[in-house]
């Protein structure tokens, strides 16, 4: 599976939270997603792009860098 830069989409579930991460444009996962709840919206569509537990953890928003 690859997101839209062709990376890799990263996948972690540990039997009772899960994260679906995409490693955004630059292909460089920011943080340890497994410990980190979420960040919120970013305005760089470098950042990861993280879904988990039902909802968006860190998205882009507004006008990308």
């Amino acid at each position: 599976m690859e997101d839209g830069w062709g990376n890799p989409i990263w996948i972690w579930i540990d039997g009772e939270s899960y994260r679906v991460v995409s490693a955004g444009r630059d292909g460089t996962i920011d943080q340890d997603w497994t410990v980190t709840p979420g960040a919120g919206a970013s305005d760089s569509l470098d950042s990861d792009i993280v879904f988990g537990d039902g909802e968006f953890r860190q998205w882009p928003e507004g006008e990308q860098s």
